[in-house]
């Protein structure tokens, strides 16, 4: 009779564990955070060329994946660190 209980008891703290694993599993994060992507270029994104060709990569990658898109183009050489880096405080 008390290894019937013993079996149960067993059976049943199994089952709790089980259970909550699987929940745990299927619930959604409580807090996601949206991915953030910068893309800086000292190219214009109208430009025909590689500017365009960024642009249009980072927002059809945008789109398919869900992330944030951060974009400043046109960007003088020079200033395109401190760019980065403005990008990079606001969590880019």
């Amino acid at each position: 009779m008390a290894q019937s209980k013993i079996n149960r008891l067993g059976v049943g703290l199994l089952s709790i564990i089980i259970l909550t694993a699987v929940i745990g599993i299927s619930l959604p994060p409580a807090h996601a955070e949206v991915t953030k992507v910068a893309l800086v270029t000292d190219a214009l994104f109208s430009d025909q060329g590689w500017g365009t060709n960024a642009y249009t990569a980072a927002t059809s990658l945008s789109e398919k994946y869900g992330f944030e898109l951060g974009t400043a183009e046109n960007v003088a050489i020079p200033d395109i660190e401190s760019t980065l880096r403005d990008f990079a405080e606001q969590g880019y």
